[in-house]
This record gives structure tokens, C-alpha cells and sequence, in this order.
């Protein structure tokens, strides 16, 4: 049998040694514990879509969550026992869900929370998202974060606090875990804090063998004060101040602080406490205390007998020293130094980044330590919220102001815009005025030209009719008998019967003057004001037309839809192709029309129809009106004011040339110019 190797994945000594190796963070099994106890897809609270993997892995991406989301520190009991608390920051919290609901290929940062949640609700575009899905508001995962901090023995998930049997680094060897029913706060919350009177108060009474440090002179040593004064059993002695970190001037003393709990791989640091005039001056009790000390090597603070000051013994003369200065021991202790530079600091004015710098925490876990009477706290809250408050209106009343700037230019840019653009359009309708003005006089003078030619071109045909009848008159005479008998036969001129054309059509047709037309073929008018007047007038015509043309869809269009007018105009032509096969057809498409943009579209609409029916059909053309209009629009100029329909003298001048063209075109006539309207 092989056996066969337990998998890695199971050495989590291993992966724990690993993790802290590669992130240089002595207790990341704690932050280990603490991330997969805040909730998921499989497990509570329940994060649909969120599982152990994405969590741990975005945890450790982001160095500041990963740094600063789960904070440590030890507190000592009476007993000695130490045990280990954790806070969790609730801010990174947020940005934690924030960032795990953010979609893919989207920068978290660039968006605000209520944006991510937004998104998580609904993307653009498409429909709403399940509701387990979505990004839970900021205050469930304010009261999630509480939860998760202050959980129980009942939930064997969580690592609250544990106890350790020693200060050794946390591994997976040596780590021990307890939970602890209670909450995370209640050691630090009832800890009392020294203040610079406690202080005094113990040095005057223990002047002799007694060695503190005034609260209210640097915060950066504090937070030390006691872990290097100290020996401890279970770390070297390398770890704890010896003589060669002091070094004394005039007016300070420096302190080399090679290791702390924020620099534990030893990079070191220098703190400078200046001397006060004062019976607790810091600089002037070292130097005492030196100078009664017993000339051996070693930590720096030992007993007369050369023995080692440890921690227990420390806790021990502390107690009796405030019991001698009449101060309750009960609630102070050795962390109660962190609390009392914290709160002094904080007291004294100085920022919350310049209190974190001088006592080198990595997160604002210290906000935890300070603390300032009820109404003295509520007042700096309420100084400080009123000051944040001015800031964000000044802010408010700066971003509206440049809005209504912004608004202002905009609106003015828009007018000048309008204005020039009027200016423009102005400058463009004088310029087409003064086009249409020379168009207009130049077809007045090109039309009085045409009338002079007209009248000369009568008066020659006059001329030659009258030489026609000379000539023949001349010719009966020649042919005279010479012995006085009869005229012989003279054969007059033979010429062309002339063709015949019938015009069928509206009121628009009674002002053609037929015999202006032209003199090669004879024109008819018959008057029909419908499609239906027009099948009958086809019906009754006795003669037969070389062509027949017909304008008869003005009224229709009012009454019927073009559909319908294409259908009766396909039943006429079909009558007359039945009743005069040899006859062509023209076909006068609608004049354009102003009493009503329905009827002149609707004519558009039918001129297109009719085209694309008959086209092919070699019988018939079409008489296009459309230089009656300019795009489709009509031009007043050729309509009738009183009805916007009827056209004028110019319209039907236009009208008669339009169906000339077509006619001579079909009878493949030479093009002529005649006078087209008639003298009423």
C-alpha cells in the first residue's frame, strides 16, 4: 500500500507561517481567524456571492485593510494573565463589502459607496439585480461590524480574544485559543488613567527608589513605558533598555528604543525628552537614579541587589506606591500609562495624526485611550462638528457660487450665440430677397420679350398666309385658257390635317388661352371638377383626340385618400385607352397648394404614386408642376391670395408652358413660344 501524503492545504502551520513570512505580520493568523468569521455565501451573516476565497484574497490585495482592519492589543489582568483584544475598524470595514460588491474591471476607489451599492442594485441598461445580491446599506454593515466584534463563546467561529500562555510570537504551534464571554472594551473601558497629579502625587510620597515619567511631557514613550522598561521571562534582554540607551545633555535625555510593539523587527527608534522645571522632571530623576544604581551591565533598571525588574514586580510597587499617595489602586495599571498620554495629549491640543505619530500606532486604534470628561467631550465634539459644519457650507456656498457663474456664462454664451446666429439667418434671407428681385425682374423682362416676339412672329404669319393666296391667285391666272375657255384645275397647296388636343381639368385650366397655345394642333378645354365628372366627360366625347390630357385631382384630394385617387385615376385611363386606343395621354400631376400642408403632402404622395404605376407605360407622360414650388414648398408668388390654391396670372402662365412642353414633346413637335394666357 502507498500511503499517500496529507494534502497542504491542511498544514495550516504551514500557511500561516507562510502568510506572515510574506506580509512581515507576526499575528496574521489572528487577522486569519477574524476575516473568516465576518460572513459569506456558506456561512453567517450571509454575503450571496461572497465566498472564504474572495474575502481572504481581497483582504490581503489591499494593504491598508489588511493592515489596519483588525487591530491587537494585550491586557494584563490582576492575576498576571494577559489576554489578547481585537478591535475592528468600521470605516475599512465598509470599503471591504464596498470593494467586494464592486463589479469587475471597475475601480472601487473611484466610486462612492452609494454608487458601488447602485450598481450592485442595477447595472445600466439592464433589468434589477435579486435583492440577495445587493450591497447591504452602511448602517446593516455598521451593525454587522458590531456583531462581528463582540461576539460570544457561543459562536465557535469567532476570535474574540484569546488568551496566551506566553508573549511568543502567534504561530500555529504556539497559539492557544480561548474565547472570552465578555466584551472587547470592558478591560480598556474600566481602566483608570494617570494623570500628570497621580503622578506627582506618588513621586513626592516614594521620592526615594520610585522612577516615572511625567504624562505631560512626550506621548512617543509612553505607549512603551512599560513593555522596555521591564524584564520579561520569555523574551532576551535585547528587548529591553539597557544603559547604553541612554544618553544625557544639558538640557534632555535620549532614549534608543530598539525594539517596540509597532517595530518588531527591530529597526529602531530615538526619543528626546527635554528636562522641566519641575519636582518630576524626567531628565533630573534618570540621572538620580543612575547615579544610586549599581555599577553593573545589563537592563537598565534592576534592584540594589543587581536583580532584574520584572513586569509582576512593577504591577506590585505601582499598587502600593498610588495606595501610599491615597489613590484607589483598584482600576490602574500599567497600560493606564498609554491611557494617560493619550488623553493628556489629547487635552493639550494636539491633532489625532500627530497624537498617532507620537505614539507610533499604525491605525487610530488610540481614540480608544483618551479620555476628557462627559461635558468637555461633548463640547469638542460639538466645536468640532460646527467646524466641519462652516467648512462644508463655505464648500457648499463656493460650489453653488461657481455653478451660478458656470449657469451665467453658459446662458450668456448661449445668447450671443442665438444672436449671431439670428444675425446670420437675417443676413441670409436679405440675400435671397435680393436673388428672388432679380429673378422676378428678370422674368418680367424675358417675358416681354416674349410677348414682342409672339406678336411678330402673328404678324409674320399673317404675312405669309397673305403671300400664300398671292401666289396662288397668280398661278389661277397663269393657267388661264389662251383662247379665252375655262380655268384649267389648279391644285391649291396640300398640307398636314392639323392633330387635335382635348384638355380635361379644374378651375386651373379655364384660364389657357387655346389659341396661344400653339398652332400646330387645335385645343379643346372641357371643364370637370372631379375624377368622376372626368370618366364621364371621357365617355361623351364624340371627336377622337390625338391626345388627351388630364388635371382633374385638385378636389379629390380633399375628400379622398390616395389610394383611392390612384384607383379612379387608373379606371379613367383605362375608359380611354379603351375608347381611343391611338390616343396618348398626358397626365398633369397636382399644382402645389398653401391652404392646407396635409393636401399639399397628399398631392406629393399621389405625383409619386402615379409615377411609379405608369411609368412604363409608352402611351402616356407626365406634366411635372413642380417649378411652381421650391422644395416641396409652394411659391406664393403664383398662387391666388384669396385661397391659396387657385393659381394667378403667373401660376397659370407657368402651367400653360409646363403642359405645352408635354404636348409638343408627345407629338414630337418642335418647342414654340406663344402667349398662354388669355387677354381676361
Amino acid at each position: 500500500m502507498v500511503t499517500k501524503k496529507k494534502p497542504e492545504i491542511y498544514d495550516i502551520t504551514g500557511i500561516i507561517s507562510l502568510l506572515e513570512h510574506h506580509f512581515n505580520k507576526p499575528k496574521i493568523g489572528v487577522l486569519v481567524a477574524c476575516i473568516l468569521a465576518m460572513g459569506g455565501n456558506d456561512f453567517l451573516p450571509n454575503f450571496h456571492s461572497i465566498s472564504h476565497d474572495k474575502l481572504l484574497s481581497t483582504v490581503m490585495k489591499d494593504g491598508e485593510i489588511r493592515e489596519n482592519l483588525v487591530t491587537t492589543f494585550t491586557a494584563e489582568l490582576e492575576n498576571g494573565e494577559k489576554k489578547v483584544i481585537y478591535t475592528l475598524d468600521k470605516l475599512l470595514y465598509t470599503k471591504l463589502y464596498a470593494t467586494l460588491y464592486c463589479p469587475p474591471k471597475v475601480d472601487s476607489t473611484a466610486l462612492t459607496f452609494a454608487e458601488i451599492r447602485q450598481l450592485s442594485i442595477k447595472l445600466p441598461g439592464k433589468e434589477f439585480k435579486h435583492p440577495q445580491t445587493w450591497l447591504p446599506p452602511t448602517s446593516a454593515l455598521d451593525n454587522l461590524a458590531d456583531l462581528t466584534a463582540r461576539r460570544t463563546t457561543t459562536d465557535k467561529t469567532s476570535l474574540q480574544i484569546a488568551t496566551m500562555t506566553d508573549e511568543k510570537r502567534v504561530t500555529g504551534q504556539n497559539f492557544k485559543v480561548k474565547f472570552w464571554a465578555g466584551n472587547q472594551e470592558d478591560v480598556v473601558t474600566t481602566m483608570e488613567r494617570f494623570t500628570t497629579y497621580s503622578l506627582s502625587s506618588m513621586v513626592v510620597e516614594l521620592w526615594q527608589g520610585v522612577v516615572q515619567f511625567n504624562a505631560t511631557l512626550d506621548t512617543s514613550i509612553k505607549d512603551q513605558v512599560i513593555g522596555e522598561l521591564v524584564v520579561n521571562k520569555s523574551l532576551a534582554h535585547s528587548h529591553t533598555l539597557s544603559l547604553d540607551d541612554f544618553s544625557f545633555s544639558d538640557n534632555n535625555v535620549s532614549i534608543n528604543l530598539k525594539f517596540s510593539k509597532t517595530d518588531q523587527l527591530g529597526k529602531g527608534s530615538l526619543i528626546i525628552i527635554p528636562s522641566i522645571n519641575s519636582h518630576v522632571c524626567p531628565v533630573h530623576l534618570l540621572k538620580k537614579y543612575f547615579i544610586a544604581r549599581p555599577k553593573t551591565i545589563g537592563p537598565a533598571f534592576i534592584h540594589f541587589g543587581g536583580n532584574y525588574v520584572t513586569r509582576y514586580q512593577f504591577n506590585a510597587v505601582l499598587k502600593k506606591a498610588l495606595n501610599v499617595a491615597n489613590i484607589t489602586s483598584d482600576n490602574f495599571q500599567s497600560h493606564s500609562f498609554r491611557i494617560g498620554a493619550a488623553s493628556q495629549s489629547s487635552k493639550m491640543g494636539f491633532s489625532d495624526d500627530e497624537i498617532q505619530d507620537f505614539g507610533r500606532w499604525e491605525s487610530k486604534a488610540f481614540k480608544r485611550y483618551i479620555r476628557i470628561p462627559t461635558l468637555k467631550l461633548a463640547r469638542v465634539t460639538a466645536c468640532k462638528e460646527a467646524e466641519q459644519f462652516k467648512c462644508q457650507l463655505k464648500n457648499v456656498q463656493h460650489v453653488n457660487t461657481l455653478k451660478q457663474e458656470v449657469m451665467k456664462t453658459k446662458y450668456e454664451t448661449q445668447i450671443s450665440q442665438s444672436k449671431l446666429q439670428g444675425e446670420q439667418k437675417l443676413e441670409t434671407i436679405i440675400k435671397l430677397d435680393n436673388e428672388v428681385l432679380k429673378l422676378a425682374a428678370n422674368l418680367t423682362e424675358q417675358e416681354s420679350k416674349i410677348q414682342v416676339l409672339e406678336t411678330q412672329h402673328k404678324a409674320l404669319n399673317k404675312q405669309l398666309e397673305n403671300k400664300e393666296q398671292e401666289i396662288l391667285s397668280l398661278k389661277i391666272h397663269n393657267c388661264r385658257d389662251e383662247s379665252g375657255g375655262d380655268f384649267t384645275s389648279v391644285q391649291s397647296k396640300i398640307t398636314q390635317p392639323i392633330p387635335s388636343v382635348t384638355i380635361i381639368g379644374t378651375s386651373n385650366t379655364k384660364g389657357i388661352d387655346p389659341q396661344g397655345m400653339s398652332s400646330r394642333y387645335s385645343l379643346n378645354k372641357v371643364v370637370a371638377y372631379t375624377l368622376s365628372e372626368t370618366e364621364s366627360k371621357v365617355r361623351s366625347l364624340t371627336n377622337v383626340p390625338k391626345v388627351l390630357v388630364f388635371h382633374s385631382l385638385t378636389n379629390d384630394i380633399k375628400t379622398c385618400h390616395p389610394d383611392e385617387c390612384i384607383f379612379k385615376m387608373e379606371t379613367i385611363i383605362n375608359v380611354s385607352l379603351e375608347l381611343f386606343p391611338d390616343t396618348k395621354i398626358v397626365l398633369s400631376l397636382p399644382t402645389p397648394r398653401a391652404d392646407n400642408p396635409t393636401f399639399n403632402n397628399r398631392g406629393l404622395l399621389i405625383s409619386a404614386l402615379l409615377k411609379e404605376k405608369f411609368n412604363d407605360n409608352k402611351m402616356i407622360a407626365f406634366c411635372d408642376n413642380s417649378n411652381l414650388s421650391y422644395k416641396n414648398e409652394p411659391l406664393q408668388k403664383f398662387l391666388d391670395t384669396r385661397d391659396g390654391v387657385h393659381l394667378n396670372e403667373s401660376g397659370i402662365r407657368v402651367f400653360a408652358s409646363n403642359l405645352r412642353d408635354c404636348i409638343d414633346n408627345i407629338l414630337d413637335l418642335l418647342t414654340g413660344v406663344k402667349n398662354f394666357v388669355t387677354a381676361n
